[in-house]
């Protein structure tokens, strides 16, 4: 039971990693695009009890809002928490979404879509506002003020025509002018409401693909899954695995039949069959085996394998057998294949009769179906799923470990340049006051870079 938590703690941690790097990303988009709009939805609303000095409980009720905004001196997804009775700018904590707590965070995840929306309807009001005010600004430079000539009294320029005689030749003037003038405006409305629907098209695609990766990323981390072993879940990747960890072998996919048939063969000769389905669901149904179960019998396999992800059979981490066919979690799911191709390989060189072979494959599959067998698959699931975690940390740990040394190294130079440099002005003749300033590296530069190692992403 340890070990199953432990493993589960590690596929909650990776999963909550994951989710942060997509709220990272679309943090990076909404930057990139430069609305400079501020944003907020409720997210948590919930009665709380605070402790007063004299003893007595308080109700209050804890707020906590989802936004987008400036905190410090960046852009990004936030979090507002304080209590509702008391929300004031000086009562609020105000932090960034990717620092948030898991469970905010999770939560948080299905109101972006919301979030998103709000941002993009004040990002429209935005631009309606500003056209409107730049033709009104527009507007007022063309009222000119002139001085009289007898007085000098600044007259508004109509008055100032009528005043000296020249209103009704200019009037004409006047029409024409105001006339383009709306016309340019016209036009100059157009263009910025083409160029506001482009970039809001953008910005929708945008958001809707961002939608669909948090999305994705929140189901692989309800199911335990990691991109890798997500692939075993289609039909075509998983052929061109068993295509490529038994090439003796004949693998064939089904095409929109959906199976996957796998032809064991011994010197050249087909021994054995095994048909594989696919199952990306989240709730396994009984519908489900029964395909699998009416695929092997048409296809004439020995037998039948389900490679799913959806939720096991109580007590069964990632294998089980239900009504002669039996379901594995990606995980496991070529280990399970060639344990199931040795048989087949084992009874095919006993040259058993049809009848003997029948009662030995009846017994494998009993035995399939017993604690021993089932915990070996259990654990290679669990063992796979932890390499795989192990190996990606310890990738990161050594990108790490050569970032630090190339820093030393690059310390190490430069203070073996800067006494270079001084013995060289010290045997130039130079004082001792001059020399100092020879210790400042900030003219020098280690000539390797950190592109040149590919630590550039990791740093």
């Amino acid at each position: 039971m340890l070990d199953k938590l432990a493993s589960l703690s590690k596929s909650l941690n990776e999963a909550s990693d994951e989710l942060t790097e997509q709220i990272a990303h679309i943090e990076a988009v909404l930057s990139d695009l430069r609305l400079g709009v501020w944003a907020w939805l409720d997210l948590i609303e919930e009665p709380t009890y605070e402790k007063q000095d004299d003893g007595k409980l308080m109700q209050f009720t804890r707020k906590v809002q989802l936004g987008y905004g400036k905190n410090g001196r960046a852009w990004g997804l936030l979090i507002a928490e304080g209590y509702d009775e008391l929300w004031e700018e000086d009562n609020i904590e105000v932090s960034f979404l990717r620092d948030a707590p898991r469970d905010v965070r999770v939560t948080a995840v299905d109101k972006l879509p919301d979030l998103l929306q709000e941002i993009a309807d004040k990002t429209a009001k935005a631009v309606q506002e500003v056209t409107e005010k730049a033709a009104k600004a527009l507007t007022m430079t063309t009222t000119k003020r002139i001085p009289c000539p007898l007085c000098g009294t600044p007259l508004p320029e109509r008055r100032f025509l009528a005043i000296t005689g020249r209103w009704q030749q200019l009037q004409d003037v006047e029409r024409q002018f105001h006339h383009k003038l709306k016309a340019e405006v016209n036009k100059a409305r157009r263009a910025e409401r083409a160029r506001v629907s482009q970039d809001l098209i953008v910005r929708d695609r945008k958001i809707s693909m961002l939608t669909g990766q948090l999305k994705k990323a929140k189901e692989q981390s309800e199911r335990g899954l990691t991109p890798q072993l997500e692939g075993l879940l289609y039909e075509k990747e998983l052929a061109a695995q068993l295509a490529h960890k038994f090439r003796r072998d004949r693998i064939v996919p089904a095409g929109k039949r959906g199976d996957v048939l796998h032809y064991v063969t011994l010197n050249g000769k087909s021994v054995g069959t095994i048909v594989y389905e696919c199952k990306k669901v989240a709730t396994l149904q009984r519908s489900h085996v029964e395909q699998a179960r009416r695929a092997m019998v048409q296809r004439e396999a020995d037998y039948a394998v389900v490679v799913t992800s959806a939720k096991a059979a109580r007590n069964s981490f990632g294998f089980w057998v239900e009504k002669d066919v039996l379901l594995v979690h990606p995980a496991g799911a070529l280990m399970l294949a060639a344990w199931l191709r040795d048989t087949l390989l084992e009874l095919a060189k006993a040259r058993l009769p049809r009848s003997d072979r029948e009662r030995a494959a009846r017994a494998i599959l009993d035995f399939i179906a017993s604690p021993p067998f089932k915990n070996a698959i259990q654990d290679t699931a669990r063992r796979a799923e932890e390499l795989g975690r192990e190996l990606k940390d310890e990738v990161r740990a050594h990108r790490t470990m050569w970032l630090r040394r190339l820093e030393h190294y690059a310390a190490i130079w430069l203070d073996a340049r800067g006494l270079a440099l001084a013995v060289a002005r010290a045997l130039g003749g130079h004082s001792e006051r001059k020399l100092l300033p020879v210790f400042s590296t900030q003219s020098l530069k280690y000539p390797v870079e950190k592109a040149a190692l590919s630590l550039q992403q990791a740093s």
